[in-house]
């Protein structure tokens, strides 16, 4: 068993009850080959000292976390943490994070796009003035650009 001191920054979902903590393993270490990923299960000896105040993602809790000689398991083996462990947790995220922008992105485009065949202006929808026009165009030429990545081919929007 393992035993977890420090504060970590910056933890997204850092309210959970589970935790996968990548923490310093190997004492004497500066480098990523000390590094090892743990698994925590939240109890009185992690604390969350603060939660970010963010701009957008709410459902996304985004902490910072006191642990307090915490009980810890292994994951996987020692010295791999960053280097096998996290990296490749981190490129799935990266997608993830990029589809989430993604959709974000279409939400917007489809309210703009409401606001403006709605909105009247000069006794016509804004729609129809050059610069409106414009920057719904821009919007949806970029979306389609990066619409590919996460759709299969034949899938259509709007």
């Amino acid at each position: 068993m393992w035993h977890i001191n420090g504060v970590k920054r910056f933890i997204t979902n850092g309210c959970a009850e589970i935790m996968v903590v990548l923490a310093r393993s190997e004492e004497g270490t500066a480098d990523a080959r000390g590094l090892s990923l743990f698994l925590v299960e939240k109890d009185e000896t992690v604390q969350i000292r603060r939660i970010e105040n963010k701009v957008g993602l709410h459902a996304s809790p985004t902490c910072e976390i006191q642990y307090n000689n915490t009980p810890a398991q292994l994951i996987g083996k020692r010295r791999m943490g960053l280097i096998r462990y996290a990296m490749g947790l981190m490129n799935g995220a990266r997608l993830a994070v990029s589809a989430q922008a993604l959709g974000i992105a279409e939400a917007a485009y489809r309210e703009a796009h409401r606001y403006a065949h709605e909105r009247v202006q000069f006794n016509q929808a804004i729609r129809n003035l050059p610069a409106v026009s414009r920057m719904l165009l821009t919007m949806r030429s970029e979306i389609e650009s990066v619409r590919p990545w996460f759709t299969k081919p034949g899938d259509g929007w709007i």
